[in-house]
């Protein structure tokens, strides 16, 4: 969850901690105008998470984050935990 949206684990693809820099860029001239967007403008790093659902036009969402690694790697632990959908 990030603001009032919500992504259930298994539609999330790759998660990409950004430096300062890459985040300046990724919502600049890098920014894809699909993208869902939940940034507080005085947090300076954040997250893409890339959107692995085919119905979804949002390709990624971009999040600010005071600690954008641990957050990338939280959100990597949970979908490993989570419970295969082809497991009876």
């Amino acid at each position: 969850q990030a603001g009032r949206a919500q992504l259930p684990l298994e539609f999330s693809g790759a998660v990409e901690p950004l430096d300062a820099v890459g985040m300046r860029h990724a919502h600049g001239p890098g920014l894809d105008a699909r993208a869902y967007l939940c940034i507080r403008g005085w947090i300076p790093t954040g997250v893409r998470v890339i959107v692995d659902d085919p119905r979804d036009p949002t390709p990624y969402w971009l999040i600010s984050s005071r600690h954008p690694t641990l957050l990338a790697e939280a959100i990597e632990q949970a979908r490993a935990e989570q419970p295969s959908a082809t497991q009876p």
